[in-house]
């Protein structure tokens, strides 16, 4: 068996539906944070180069949290937060399946690693890792499903829509910071066998 069959071997088809599912809500959540960003800073991208043109997702994360400190709704400002802090650690998780290096583990685990440094080479970011199991892939694609939701609901409480800060409620908050708490856990597995949930 060629090392590409071993691999894919250890990804299910449900593993595999489901690091597509991640890659194409990524890809939506860009389209939408750009724009969000757009309105925060009244940036008029009408047949212009966007300043947030070909940045990478965490520096637009960081320039989405700069903009918001202007915003006089404390909750939305809140909720920007809590997204950001959601959605840096996911992003690592999707940059790591995307561009890392495939190893399987075991007959059921893989990793995804990124920034390796097995030539001793020197490389521009740190290392990291997501390692592949029935739950870390579950949970990473129903984070992104979230960040989605999050990131359109913060564009039309921006755009003033009807109703639109009802979606915000006490209890959405609950399950962001829940969400919160998942991506910090699964974003680099191997720190976290020595935290204090495993």
């Amino acid at each position: 068996m060629t090392p590409a069959e071993e691999l894919l071997k250890t990804l299910t088809p449900k593993r595999l539906q489901e690091f597509g599912a991640i890659a194409v809500l990524a890809g939506s959540i860009e389209f939408w944070l750009e724009r969000v960003i757009w309105s925060l800073t009244g940036e008029d991208v009408e047949a212009k180069k966007p300043s947030t043109d070909t940045l990478p997702v965490s520096i637009l994360i960081d320039r989405l949290l700069t903009a918001s400190i202007k915003i006089a709704d404390n909750d939305l400002k809140a909720a920007i937060n809590l997204w950001s802090q959601i959605a840096k650690p996911a992003f690592r998780c999707r940059n790591s399946i995307l561009h890392g290096l495939g190893v399987m583990y075991g007959e059921v685990n893989a990793a995804f690693m990124t920034n390796t440094k097995w030539e001793g080479e020197l490389r521009k970011r740190g290392s990291s890792s997501f390692h592949v199991n029935e739950r870390t892939t579950t949970l990473l694609s129903a984070i992104f499903q979230m960040l989605l939701d999050a990131i359109i609901a913060i564009r039309l409480v921006l755009a003033k829509e009807k109703n639109a800060n009802q979606f915000f409620t006490r209890d959405y908050v609950a399950i962001m910071q829940e969400r919160r708490s998942e991506a910090n856990e699964i974003v680099d597995l191997a720190t976290a066998v020595n935290h204090e949930k495993y």
